[in-house]
């Protein structure tokens, strides 16, 4: 993309900010954007006295601002403005409070040693009270360690320095100053046309001296006004197209620039049936604290007849693709072969991820390079208000049995798919989902990769709700299903049917497990355990039917398993040599039939 440039440009830094009040604050921060090596400062805005005050500073003052209904200056009309009005090949905009320290010159050379068109941010630091700063030597010291003892890091989404190469942000939407989200929808909106992003908050430190919020008691009062409401519609109405400094694609820190270390992850969210827990879960990873320009998500339709194309307009960062085969281990694979990321994220539709669930899980796979996969927490979401005995009883029983995902791993060597996180390389190394077994698809998986020595670590710190069983007929489906999957690993796993027995065995030894462990469960309240080992009963029965029935559908799977298996192994020792040619095969058919009378 070829950006605009002025007709003489040069080489300098083109600072410039909006002041509608003039105090020591601002004379704290003009007076250090005055020490800025190269730089020329433009002051827009008409309060009183600015003239005097940016004269007496050496800047240049610029009164005519747009405004909007309520007063306030419309950042659009600045952005233009200083576009029309300045010749620097750099442009930057800061708050008019923002002191900064040294360190930003430098930063800009080693942006600009490698790229042409590029857009460098910070994050700021904030302080009660700064008193006025007379700039002698080791002025920038004394502020530094004044930081350290009192100075709070702002939030990441929190953006107050925005150095660009000209013609970057030329043209923005009319979000007004002192509002929010204008901020995150540039960095978003630089990430999305292609351009590098440069973080430089370890290199230049900004300090913001804390001041009230004018009308609005809190920050979040603010972004829940009809100014507010507005901002988010002007950014995408989407919390997906807010950008933060973790979107970064480089860091500058100790002068050097490099590549961000954040991995970009794809969400793959198979579905089948009533969409409104599926825009649950996507409305939960719009939400995350993860960066949302490293995070896309890939809804896999399972039901080609309900079309699910419009949650593309909603969400920004979705797409949908449909497979026609039944089951969940076919519509996972169809999602993990359409991502792009290098690590996928797999959630089913009804879970709803906490907010930091990704970052959490992504930072304990950065941190364990020996862990290729992290399983995260289910945590049962039980229903609100007053329901009967019976039924919570049931919810604590599906707690206590069906959402115990660090049990799985660490007792049972398996995981369930419900919120997983794994390198995309894994699939390709240990194969995918087996579409023989869908109920114990995961399961199945899972084995392959702890008999390969495949690191699985579980992530306590990052979970994700599921509702639990409503009632007993919504239990006895969840206990047949499992009871189904558990039959067909039994089976895989020994190559043979599984006998009735083995059944009736393994049941007994599941029921007496089971029930001591209930019985002695911390989370259950005490008023529940009566009830929790009745409903146990009855999915021991239903367990032992579900095994029954499906004795020979599972065999049926292991003889088709085996099926696979030979027909590889003969098509492997099969010899791979080249048939000759025949000397007469461009003759045709006919002159190959010919006899040698004729």
């Amino acid at each position: 993309m070829t950006l605009d440039r002025a007709a003489t440009p040069h080489q300098g830094l083109g600072l410039f900010t909006c002041a509608d009040t003039i105090g020591q604050s601002q004379f704290n921060a003009w007076g250090s954007w005055k020490r800025i090596p190269g730089a020329s400062v433009s002051l827009f805005g008409n309060a009183p006295g600015l003239d005097e005050h940016a004269k007496a500073f050496g800047f240049r003052s610029i009164p005519a601002v747009q405004r909007d209904e309520f007063g306030r200056p419309l950042l659009s009309a600045i952005f233009q403005g200083m576009h029309g009005q300045s010749a620097e090949s750099v442009l930057g905009y800061i708050n008019s409070d923002i002191i900064l320290l040294p360190g930003l010159a430098a930063s800009i050379a080693a942006v600009r040693a490698r790229f042409d068109a590029y857009l460098i941010i910070a994050r700021r630091w904030n302080l009660d009270s700064v008193p006025a700063l007379d700039f002698e030597p080791g002025w920038d010291e004394k502020l530094r360690r004044q930081v350290a003892r009192e100075g709070e890091l702002f939030t990441p989404f929190g953006i107050d320095l925005f150095v660009f190469s000209r013609g970057l942000l030329r043209e923005i939407p009319p979000f007004a100053l002192g509002g929010d989200y204008w901020d995150n929808y540039l960095v978003m909106r630089t990430r999305r046309r292609g351009f590098p992003v440069i973080d430089v908050t370890g290199q230049v430190m900004l300090v913001h001296q804390n001041h009230p919020l004018g009308r609005y008691r809190s920050a979040a009062e603010r972004r829940r006004s009809p100014e507010g409401l507005r901002a988010l519609a002007l950014a995408g109405d989407s919390h997906a197209m807010l950008g933060q400094t973790a979107d970064a694609t480089h860091v500058v820190a100790q002068g050097r620039l490099r590549r961000a270390g954040t991995a970009p992850v794809t969400a793959v969210v198979p579905h089948r049936g009533e969409p409104r827990p599926l825009c649950r879960c996507l409305r939960a990873l719009e939400y995350q604290t993860y960066p949302q320009s490293y995070l896309d998500a890939i809804v896999v339709n399972n039901d080609p007849e309900v079309p699910l194309r419009h949650l593309e307009a909603d969400f920004p960062s979705v797409r949908v693709v449909t497979e026609v085969r039944a089951g969940p281990a076919a519509a996972r694979n169809k999602g993990i072969s359409c991502a792009s990321a290098e690590v996928v994220a797999l959630f089913d539709s009804d879970v709803v991820p906490a907010v930091d669930c990704l970052e959490r899980a992504m930072r304990m796979l950065q941190e364990r390079p020996a862990s290729r996969v992290v399983a995260c927490r289910i945590a049962p979401h039980f229903a609100s208000g007053k329901v009967g005995y019976i039924r919570r009883a049931v919810e604590w029983f599906d707690a206590a049995t069906h959402h115990s995902q660090d049990d799985w791993v660490t007792d049972a060597g398996r995981c369930i798919a419900g919120a997983l996180i794994v390198r995309k390389e894994v699939f390709a190394e240990h194969g995918y989902f087996s579409e023989l077994c869908p109920e114990a698809a995961c399961e199945e998986w899972a084995g392959r990769l702890i008999a390969a020595d495949v690191g699985v670590a579980f992530c306590r710190d990052a979970f994700a709700w599921h509702e639990t069983a409503r009632n007993l007929a919504e239990l006895r489906r969840k206990t047949q299903r499992v009871a189904r999957g558990d039959c067909i690993l039994r089976s895989l796993e020994s190559n043979q049917a599984y006998r009735v027995g083995d059944v009736f065995r393994d049941g007994w030894r599941e029921l007496r497990r089971e029930v001591s462990r209930l019985w002695t469960h911390e989370r259950i309240p005490p008023r529940y355990r009566a009830g929790v080992l009745l409903v146990s009963l009855c999915s021991c029965v239903w367990t032992l039917r579900a095994r029954l029935q499906y004795r020979k559908p599972a065999l049926r799977v292991v003889r088709q398993r085996r099926r696979a298996m030979e027909r590889m192994v003969q098509a492997d020792a099969r010899p791979r040599t080249r048939r000759a040619g025949s000397p007469f095969r461009r003759l045709g058919i006919r002159a190959m039939r010919r006899s040698p009378s004729s």
